[in-house]
Order: C-alpha cells, then structure tokens, then sequence
C-alpha cells in the first residue's frame, strides 16, 4: 500500500517515474543527489576515494561515504546513467519509504498479533508516511535508519526476553553502517530505552542477566563496527561540524523552531486522539505499557525544548531539528497499537449509524483537504522553500490537523461507544489515513516537486573539459550548488558536507572565499588567490560572458572560461617552515600582500587600497562604521583613479572564523559602479567572499557602498589587483608540477636551493607521509590549512602518500572481534552466570545518568531565550 500511496502522489505532482519532476530538493539536490554521482564515479574507478580531488581540493571521502551514501541500496548506482540521477532519487525514496513500512508490519504483527493483518498494515503504512519521512527524505539514507528501527526493536526484545543476542548484534551493526551519525542517537535510545525497560519490567535475576547480554552484545557490535565508526569519528573530529558542544548549549534558545518540529507530529493525526483511550489503568499490570508512555514522553521533550534537541544533534544542527524523529514518532505508533489492541475487548458489535458516521468521516474528510491542498499551497510551501515552517505554515497545518484528528476521534469512539466493530474501525482508519497520507505527501514531497534537467548541463561540462596535470575548476556562477563542480567530474576546492575540514574551511575564509556553516565554496577570492589555489578554469553562466573571456566550451547554460593567470599549485619558496604555518589574520587583502612576500618573496604591492570621497550619514570608528541616522541608509562614495589595469574588488568581512550560519554584516551592503546597481545584497549567506567589481584601465571608476546597518571594519573596503603585477609573478613563479596518482601526490623540483620549502597547495592532513630523493621527511601544516616539505639543494624527487591510518586501526579492531562474537554467542552462558550484586543496580545507574545528561543538564547551562 506504501507503493500504491506514494504513487498517487506522484501521479497527481508528476514526479517520476509518472512525470518528469524531481523530489530532489535542498540537501538533496545540494549534497545527496552529487554524492550518489561521485559515488558511481568511485566505484567505477574515475575517482579515488581516499584522495579525492573533486572534493574540498583534495579530500578523504571515506567518511562523507558513510555519511550520506552507506546504504546497500546505493550501490544501484552503478546501473543508473548519470543523467537520470535526480530520477532514481525518486524510486530511492518511494523504496524506502516501502521498506519501513515492510518492517514496520513485521514489528506489528509480531508484538501486537492479535490486531490482525488489516490493522497491523495501517499501522506500518502510517510509519512510512510519518513526519520523519516526509520532512527528511532529502537526506534520504535517514530513511535506511528507520526501516531498520522496528528491527532494532525486534532484536532487542529477542535478547532481553529470549536471550538470543544474534540478531540484535546484526541490526545494530547495519544502523552504525548506514549512518555512524544518526547511530549516536540510536545509542542515546537504547541506553535510556533498555535501561528503562530492565527497571520497569524485569525482576532482578532478568535484570542481571539482560544487563549482561545488552552490555556485552552491544560492544561486540560495536567492536565488529569499528572499521566503520573510528575513521569516520576521527574525520568528524576534524570537521567544521565538531564544534564546541558546551559553548552550543550555552547559547541556545529555550525553544526549537515549534514551527517547524510539532507539524512533524501532525502527520500522524490519530496520534492525539488515541491518547484518550489509552488503557492508563492498566499500567501496574502491564509495566510495558508504563515504558510506553515514558519513552514516549522523553522523545517528544527533545521536539519542543532547544538545549535538549541540540543535545539529542551531538550539540548543534543547521536545520533539520529532529533527526530522531523516527524514534518518536514509532514509539507513538506502538502506544496507539497498544490502544487499539485495548479496543478489542470492546464488544464486536457494528450499528448502521456507526458505519455511516464513520463513512462520512471519510467523505468529509476527503472533501476538506483535497480543495485544502490545492487552495493553501502559499501558506503551507514554508517548509520546502525554506526548510523551517511559519506562522502562516503553521496555523494552515494545525487547521488540517485538528480536522484530521477529529475524524480519528469519531471514530475511534464510535469503537469505544460499540457501535463500530474492530474490523469496521480497522477500514475506518485506513480510509482516513490513506486522505491524510495522501494531503501530507502533497505538502512536503509534491510542492517540493520540480524540473531540475537543467544539471544535465552541468554534467555536460565535465564530459568535455579535457586537460592534463592537476589543475581546480572554480565555481563562478551564480546558482550552482557547491558540490556539483566535482560531481560533473571536475577538481575543485569547493565541499559542502559536515565533514568539511575545520583548519580547510577557515584558510580559505582567509584568503577571501565564501564559507559558512560546514560549506566552502570557490566563489570569492582575487585572481591572486586563484592563481595560488590553482583555479585554472572557472564555470559561469552563459549570460555572464564577456567578450574578453577565453570560453574553452559551453551549452545552453553553463561556460568554461580558461583563467588568465594561473600557476602550478607546488610553489618553491625561500621562507622557512615556522613562519610558513599560519595565514594572516583579519584584513584579506592584507593577508594576501603578505603571501606576495612570504611565498614569492616580492616586495611590489599587488594590491593599492582606496579610501571613500565622500561619507553620507556614517561614523567611522576604528572597529566598526556607524550610521548616523539609524532611519536612513548611510553611503561610501569612491572615485578612483585606475591607473594601468587593475581588478576592483570590495570586501566586507568581520574577521570571525566561525561555521555561524549568518554573521552580523550579512545584507548590510548594495554595491554600485559607476551609477549602475552592481550586487544588490552583500554579503550574503552564500557569498561571504571578497567580491570582484570588474576590470577598469586608465580611467575614473564610481564605487558606491550604500550601507543599511553598522558592520565591522576588520576587512572593509575597496582594493585594486594591479594586473602587471601579478603578470610578473606569476611569470617570475618558482614552481613545479603536481602529479596525482591514486593517494600519491608527486612533484619534481629541478633545482632547489638548501633551505628553501616546498609549498603544495593541497589540504593538510596527519595522514600524509613525504618522501624526499627515497628518504622520508616530515610534511608540515602550511598557510594555516595546507601542507609543505623542507627541500635539499640539487634536484628534489618529492613524493607524498595519503594514508587513512584509523582504517588500520579499525579493521584491526574488526577482524579481532570476530573472534569475540563467536565467544559471545557460543559462550554467553558463562557470561550470565556472573552473580555480582550490582549489575542489578546498574540500568537504575545509566538511566538516572542519561537522563541527567540529556534532559536535566543542557537546561541548566543554557542561556535561554526565544
């Protein structure tokens, strides 16, 4: 029915494989869908995995791998064309979704039989059609972890109440494969769940025995996993994403987005009214419907309190903010089983007028949302145009929601008052819900419908830029998504996952290109810095072409345009190792001057620095220019005499190195040259870098910076690359080339002189080893972000390997534990006839612990606020 469902939805938008649309949206379109091509890319081995030049200019993906695309199912790559990618994102989804509710019925039908076929298969089908699903199937390999969920479930059970730890072993293992992030909350739920349940319903010899095989089965999984989680936590650990987990929770809100989190309980609305019948008298008989209710309330809690959800996130979270919402929402699907299960007890009598109100329902019901959806669309698009709800969003889906939930509550009560059979409830339900599935699957996957052929063009630009050596392809058009310059097949420096590199990220913040969140892009920088980062080729869009661009090719919509100034990305320097270590802090312009003269050893200003003509309602200070008059906007007037050829370009950059989404000057400036509006709106969320004003020789340029509010003046102001310059640098350039085959990265120096470094624009990582003419040397953190090797006089044959040493560790790890599982399964009964006392004692100990972690503990330090 999941199939059937899902299909009318798709049918009614036009989303394939019944129209030409794509539900790929967002993280999808931005992040999945370029993963699922750089992964076909890998597999057929067009790409190297753990070097992997299409990625943050040279980046270990094995951990991004297992991030987004660790799923089984993804491995159908390889017999999906590149161009139907967007296409199979779809069929991706729509299996998925089957999948949980395949499990899901698995779990029913075996916890609750006696509700029988009908009513179990309503049950799974609403899990595949839950909050969770809808509101996250972007990231579409969230999906795997909760088709897996009713399976951990089941295992669990079978090992506390059978003593059978093998398949729990199993599930556990496949949820730390598909997804080691979302495992953490996995973990989070079963040391409180199983904790709970060991207090709840288990006597102490149960309790002893079941904390022995949950302890035991889970690090052996664990163990087993090892190869898995360890490279990939170690690459977290570097990331942009690791940040401070105290200063996160510090800095919280006390709520969520409630917008955003409470729709994802509306589109189960029998949830609600099933609270009302539930069997509450019944919980000291039946403690397992105590832990019920327990569980259940402690998965909602994270839903509506910030420092808890942000807790439940590893301590921080963009967007999305309920990644555990699978949990939540099954948990409510077993209260509501349990429930109906209770109901059954009710006489099984059916009166008409209880059969016609219940047809009604479903007659009213359909005739309200169908006209709903169509009609409401504006108000309730929120989500899947900005990936958080409204006020308006939210008052249109609580209107749907209280209809919804009414029409479950008539019938369900028709039930309780026994004039509706249980079969006759069971239709009843299925009825309403295939009307709510179908208004909810409009709301988040068919008004996220949408014509994404045009990437085909970008895909079409890799198939025809040919070139040799190592060279970087930078993004300069306005639409194009970070990730999809590798993954049409092109080297960039552009990345955009959460296991974008911290050190990475910030170095080239500093030398002048966008970045925010975990996302760097190419876009930004001078051609100075393109020169040094090895942007041989820039992408732009067709419209953007002038007639002094070198076009290599282009298509209906994109263009490759060959840089005129470029240079080897391995630079021969005089200046020693210490002082090549970090990057110029605060003004960009200055940091870059200053590589002039430490990377070339040129003492010619590259760059000349403009002061404003006139200043209209702003007070410059020394850290920050003022407005005047707050109620007017205040303006920076530059006439500047070019003198020879230079490239104009305006910075505006508070000098924080932080992965905040938005900063403080963000939209304080509009840009205009010589009267003409030149950028609207910067800086902005995606384009945070050093911005080009365009090319002038000999002649007066107007520049205006209209200023809307206050902004910092750590890099402010107008700057101009004198072309001649950088010609004689980068002709008068000690560099080499690079050579990447695999892991190794090879660079012939000809002549070098003792002392002298060699600087390679690569990103550094402790897992390179160098070696020098066969001798091993050490390879150092280079310009805050990249890497160097110290050279020796005459030629230099320089070699580095990469090497993803955790792998090691892990699989060591792994193939050691095999050995444990075959003790563990074959002689657990040795291990459950330990008889200390306080093994008793000690789910009490955890769960006390965690619920002090979890929900007690970031209340207390966060600052609060709305």
């Amino acid at each position: 029915m999941t199939g059937i469902l899902s299909s009318m939805v798709y049918l009614f938008f036009g989303l394939f494989p019944y129209g030409e649309w794509t539900l790929a949206w967002c993280d999808a379109r931005q992040q999945v869908v370029p993963l699922l091509l750089e992964l076909k890319a890998i597999l057929s081995w067009d790409q190297s995995l753990f070097l992997n030049l299409q990625n943050a200019g040279g980046m270990d993906m094995w951990g991004v791998l297992l991030f987004f695309m660790a799923s089984p199912l993804h491995l159908l790559v390889m017999v999906v064309p590149e161009g139907d990618m967007f296409r199979f994102f779809n069929v991706l989804v729509m299996v998925k979704m089957m999948l949980c509710s395949l499990t899901a019925y698995l779990f029913f039908r075996k916890k609750f039989p006696r509700l029988g076929i009908l009513m179990c298969s309503l049950l799974a089908v609403m899990y595949a059609f839950s909050g969770f699903n809808l509101l996250f199937y972007q990231n579409v390999v969230w999906l795997d972890t909760a088709y897996l969920f009713p399976l951990l479930l089941l295992s669990v059970d079978k090992l506390l109440t059978e003593e059978k730890p093998g398949m729990y072993i199993g599930i556990l293992c496949a949820e730390l494969i598909v997804h080691f992030y979302l495992s953490y909350m996995v973990v989070l739920f079963l040391l409180l769940g199983v904790g709970l349940y060991l207090i709840l319903c288990c006597d102490k010899e149960k309790r002893r025995r079941g904390t022995l095989l949950f302890m035991g089965a889970s690090g052996v999984a664990a163990v087993l996993t090892a190869v898995i989680w360890i490279p990939a936590l170690s690459q977290y650990f570097t990331s942009a994403r690791s940040s401070g987990l105290l200063s996160n929770l510090r800095g919280s809100k006390w709520f969520p987005s409630l917008v955003t989190t409470i729709p994802l309980l509306y589109c189960t609305g029998i949830f609600a009214p099933i609270l009302i019948f539930f069997p509450y008298g019944q919980t000291k008989e039946r403690p397992e419907l105590k832990w019920l209710l327990i569980m259940g309330g402690l998965m909602i809690v994270p839903l509506l309190l910030d420092p808890i959800n942000k807790l439940w996130h590893t301590g921080n979270y963009q967007c999305f903010p309920a990644r555990y919402g699978y949990i939540t929402v099954f948990l409510l699907l077993m209260v509501t089983a349990a429930t109906l299960d209770h109901m059954r007890q009710r006489a099984d009598r059916s009166k008409w007028l209880g059969r016609a109100a219940a047809a009604l329902s479903v007659v009213v019901l359909a005739a309200f949302l169908l006209p709903y959806l169509l009609k409401k669309r504006e108000q309730m698009d929120a989500y899947v145009t900005t990936l958080f709800g409204n006020a308006d969003s939210f008052l249109a889906l609580t209107i749907a929601f209280v209809v919804i939930a009414g029409a479950y509550l008539l019938c369900l009560a028709l039930r309780d008052g026994k004039c509706l059979s249980q079969r006759g409830l069971a239709i009843a339900l299925w009825g309403l819900f295939i009307w709510e599935g179908f208004f909810y699957g409009g709301v988040y996957m068919g008004y996220a419908a949408e014509d994404l052929s045009d990437y085909n063009q970008v895909l079409d630009l890799g198939e025809n830029l040919s070139d040799e050596g190592f060279y970087r392809v930078k993004n300069e058009t306005k639409d194009l998504d970070a990730n999809w310059i590798g993954a049409a097949g092109m080297p960039t420096s552009g990345h955009y996952t959460s296991l974008t590199d911290e050190d990475y990220l910030f170095s080239l913040k500093k030398l002048g290109y966008s970045a925010y969140w975990t996302e760097v892009e190419s876009r930004g920088g001078t051609a100075f810095s393109d020169a040094l980062m090895g942007n041989r080729y820039g992408v732009e869009n067709v419209d953007d072409i002038t007639s002094a661009d070198q076009v290599v090719y282009q298509n209906e919509s994109y263009a490759i345009v060959k840089s005129a100034y470029s240079l080897p990305s391995a630079l021969i320097t005089k200046t020693a190792v210490p002082a090549m270590e970090m990057l110029w802090f605060g003004d960009r312009f200055e940091a870059q001057q200053a590589l002039v003269r430490s990377v070339f050893g040129s003492e010619e200003q590259l760059f000349v620095r403009y002061s404003p003509s006139e200043v209209t309602n702003l007070e410059i200070a020394e850290t920050k220019i003022m407005l005047g008059d707050e109620d007017e906007v205040g303006t920076l007037t530059y006439y500047i005499q070019v003198d020879g050829e230079q490239i104009l370009y305006f910075d505006c950059f508070g000098g924080r190195y932080t992965t905040r989404v938005n900063e403080s000057e963000n939209e304080a400036c509009k840009i205009m040259v010589n009267d003409q509006v030149h950028t609207m709106t910067y800086p902005t969320k995606k384009m945070n870098g050093i911005l080009e004003l365009g090319t002038f020789e000999n002649e007066v340029v107007k520049v205006q910076v209209v200023l809307s509010e206050e902004v910092p003046t750590v890099s402010f102001g107008v700057a101009g690359l004198k072309t001649s310059v950088l010609k004689e640098l980068v002709a008068n350039a000690n560099a080499s080339e690079i050579t990447v085959e695999g892991r190794s990265v090879k660079v012939c120096v000809e002549h070098a002189s003792a002392g002298e470094t060699l600087l390679i624009m690569m990103p550094y990582s402790e897992g390179y080893t160098a070696r020098v003419n066969g001798k091993a040397t050490e390879v150092y953190p280079a310009l805050s972000g990249f890497m160097c090797v110290k050279l020796t006089s005459g030629e230099n044959q320089v070699e580095l390997v990469y090497h993803n040493y955790w792998i090691v560790v892990g699989l060591v790890v792994s193939v050691a534990a095999i050995g444990l599982l075959w003790l563990f399964v074959h002689r657990k009964g040795c291990l459950l006839r330990l008889e200390w006392k306080w093994l008793e004692k000690l789910p009490l100990i955890w769960f006390g612990l965690m619920v002090v972690m979890v929900y007690i503990f970031p209340m207390l330090i966060a600052r609060g606020g709305v």
